[in-house]
């Protein structure tokens, strides 16, 4: 290859490269406000598999996404929102901040962790059983969570989940079952 095909394929990767990035970045939100986003559905996307469907409404319009998913999520899943109050299509979504809304009829009832995973997007999974049925679930965590060691592994902490479905739950490390 000549010298300027090199020069032009190197532009060419940097570029794909930078829009790569661009894509997978938040958005800059200058003026915020917190709300929630609820899983509305779970659509197959090409080059990437399965994606939930994200909306949220704001002033009583609604605004949806493509997001984050994982085999555990059901459709009314709420997790935690930032968008911007200037325009609020800008949004981001925190995947480590699953929430019940207050109107919502949650129980309480204990976990078991059975795997931690510590790279990328730290996730923490865990089971339970509700009326002899087991349930698993994936729940993200952030990134400033500290896991020292595997001493959570196996262990028993505090869930709530959602009485019309318990597969929708949120474990909490803090809480541990003695």
């Amino acid at each position: 290859m000549s010298k300027r095909t090199n020069i032009i394929l190197i532009l060419l990767l940097l570029f794909i490269i930078l829009i790569i990035k661009i894509s997978f970045t938040d958005p800059k939100i200058k003026d915020g406000k917190y709300t929630f986003a609820v899983i509305t559905k779970f659509k197959l996307k090409a080059g990437s598999g399965e994606n939930s469907v994200f909306t949220y409404s704001v002033n009583n319009k609604k605004y949806s996404f493509w997001g984050f998913y994982n085999k555990t999520l059901i459709i009314g899943d709420k997790f935690q929102l930032l968008y911007d109050k200037t325009n609020p299509n800008k949004s981001i979504i925190f995947p480590e901040k699953p929430i019940f809304l207050k109107d919502e009829k949650i129980k309480s009832y204990f976990a078991t962790v059975i795997r931690i995973k510590k790279y990328r997007k730290k996730q923490v999974h865990f089971k339970y059983y509700i009326n002899n049925k087991e349930y698993t679930r994936i729940q993200y965590l952030p990134d400033s969570f500290s896991i020292k060691s595997d001493s959570i592994l196996n262990r028993k902490y505090r869930i709530i989940y959602w009485s019309e479905n318990p597969q929708r739950s949120i474990i909490f490390l803090d809480k541990p079952v003695k």
